[in-house]
């Protein structure tokens, strides 16, 4: 695993379908989501993260990646397409709706299983 700077992200908690889901906005304006609603086991998810070189926002409680990227899993199942459009257009109404916090998280790239669950 390699680590760079920790960066701070404008954050919003995501009152369900997962409890402590978490959803950030990077650097660039785009939408991160917490792992866990991407409804992935989480070696497959790690290996394509790795191959992807997509980088992973670790933070106190979740570990999020972008979602332009988890679109790319769901490509050949309209039902996922579909459930992940309700959870980003719930995820916008969060970040209208409540507190938004400022989080720290850690970029990493070359993620490992054990380095994060």
């Amino acid at each position: 695993m390699s680590l760079s700077d920790t960066v701070i992200l404008k954050s919003v908690q995501v009152p369900h379908p997962v409890p402590g889901v978490m959803a950030a906005i990077d650097e660039q304006g785009e939408l991160l989501i917490d792992m866990r609603l991407t409804a992935n086991a989480p070696p497959q998810l790690i290996d394509r993260l790795n191959a992807d070189k997509i980088e992973l926002y670790m933070g106190q409680h979740c570990n999020l990646v972008p979602i332009d990227w988890v679109r790319t899993l769901f490509q050949k199942d309209p039902f996922q397409t579909r459930a992940l459009e309700a959870i980003e257009q719930f995820i916008f109404e969060c970040f209208k709706s409540m507190q938004i916090e400022a989080l720290p998280y850690t970029p990493v790239t070359e993620v490992s299983l054990h380095g994060i669950f």
